[in-house]
């Protein structure tokens, strides 16, 4: 079975390694000259925009993304979920290119458009065949030049995203983390919530959108990641269609560390038949040396809250435990049951347990092959592997540690698996929904 596994890993990494770019890009074009280099397929425009070029040539798509830097720090608790608002609005058509009009374009050609927010970064996404590359990003650079804001399409977008919200707040396993979020994140640029809240989002208007994109649509807080077979004039392209932004003077740093000091257990009372238990605790972030140790441990203690919260005991469907990926970071575990007690008292027991005895090799074996299965899987489409350069790149100023990685996994020894547990699941902030008669609190202050 071993050798079967290790077959398939290494057949799996060369059917990708083949898919990697062949790296020879011609030289930049006259109207590029004045880019600032860093290598080849690293380097800024003339205004100010981080590029990275990923050249591949086993298919004919071309994934663009432009990414927004900041997330969160970008906002307040006046104006919280007006970058993802700004750009599902912008997405929605520009002058040149009204909604109906785009989108019949884009549906001729197959292309696509996307929008996405996170704690540290937006982006807006292009998926294009190579010979329709032109004609899509034509459309593309209209929705950041000439972004039409529609006041109707405003208004509308006003009312599915306070829907939205609504649901997430009615929804017992979405809120659980926007509960405990609230303390975990507390006087932390992470408490200003990228989806906003019922609040902020009814003050939005198309003048605060015009606004907030002059203020952070510039050059010096903009990454572009373009994989995929596109052609050797990519710069002198992203040099024409941005040349309108303002560099600003936007200097990236890291997130404020996460501070906990003490276990606090959020309880929302709700009369329901099921407990929703999260629980964050903070972690290194991606470019910590300890992350890679850290983030295999909470692997390790996944499956085995899972084998014995749920396999042995029966007492929960969903059993989890983790890393997050973000600046500033956190871990996590995560139970939903209907005997909260049993549950939570089990998952303390594990986490002591890795605390006290090493873990087996053949344990941190499975949970790094099970990683190379997933990491592979999740770098199918040139998009996911343009967001894995781009975070990699904003979370440690080098878009290839999303590969490098994989060899810090490798040097990873039982003794750091323990440390790391030792030294980071404690201080642990809860969120609970269950009924409040039924949920003691000092079950969960034991770390």
């Amino acid at each position: 079975m071993k050798k079967n596994s290790i077959l398939f890993l290494i057949t799996t990494f060369m059917l990708i390694s083949s898919q990697e770019p062949s790296l020879a890009i011609k030289k930049d074009s006259p109207k590029t000259k004045q880019i600032k280099q860093v290598d080849n397929n690293h380097y800024f425009t003339s205004n100010g925009i981080e590029v990275i070029l990923k050249k591949e040539t086993t298919n004919n798509i071309v994934g663009f993304k432009l990414f927004i830097k900041g997330g969160t720090r970008n906002l307040n608790d006046k104006n919280a979920g007006i970058e993802k608002f700004l750009l599902q609005s912008i997405s929605q058509g520009s002058k040149e290119f009204p909604k109906d009009k785009m989108n019949l374009e884009l549906s001729k050609i197959g292309a696509e458009i996307s929008v996405n927010s996170f704690f540290d970064y937006s982006t807006i996404n292009l998926k294009t065949i190579n010979k329709y590359f032109d004609k899509s990003f034509n459309i593309f650079q209209t929705l950041i030049k000439t972004p039409l804001l529609d006041e109707k399409e405003i208004e509308l977008q006003k009312g599915k995203t306070e829907n939205a919200i609504k649901h997430e707040m009615d929804d017992p396993d979405e809120y659980v983390w926007k509960l405990v979020n609230k303390s975990f994140f507390k006087d932390h640029p992470y408490n200003n919530d990228f989806d906003g809240n019922l609040d902020t989002v009814k003050n939005i208007n198309k003048q605060s959108l015009m606004n907030y994109m002059k203020d952070n649509f510039i050059g010096s807080k903009m990454l572009i990641v373009v994989t995929g077979n596109f052609d050797n004039n990519i710069k002198s392209k992203i040099e024409k269609a941005f040349s309108h932004i303002k560099k600003g003077n936007y200097i990236y740093q890291p997130a404020p560390k996460l501070v906990s000091e003490k276990s606090v257990v959020n309880l929302e009372n709700r009369d329901i038949p099921t407990a929703y238990i999260s629980g964050r605790f903070v972690v290194p972030s991606l470019r910590d040396k300890d992350y890679p140790a850290t983030y295999l441990a909470l692997r390790i203690l996944s499956e085995k809250l899972h084998d014995t919260i749920r396999t042995k005991r029966g007492l929960s469907y969903a059993v989890s435990a983790g890393a997050s990926l973000r600046d500033s970071n956190s871990g996590y575990i995560y139970v939903t049951t209907t005997k909260p007690k049993e549950s939570i008292s089990l998952m303390f027991e594990e986490i002591e347990k890795m605390k006290k005895n090493l873990v087996t090799k053949k344990e941190l074996e499975g949970v790094i092959n099970l990683y190379y299965t997933e990491y592979f899987i999740k770098m199918e489409t040139v998009l996911d592997r343009a967001d894995k350069l781009g975070v990699s790149q904003i979370m440690t100023n080098d878009y290839n540690n999303g590969y490098k990685i994989l060899d810090d996994f490798k040097k990873i020894t039982p003794e750091q698996i323990k440390n790391a547990i030792e030294k980071y699941v404690k201080n642990i902030h809860f969120g609970i929904i269950y009924k409040k008669e039924l949920i003691d609190e000092k079950d969960f202050l034991k770390s």
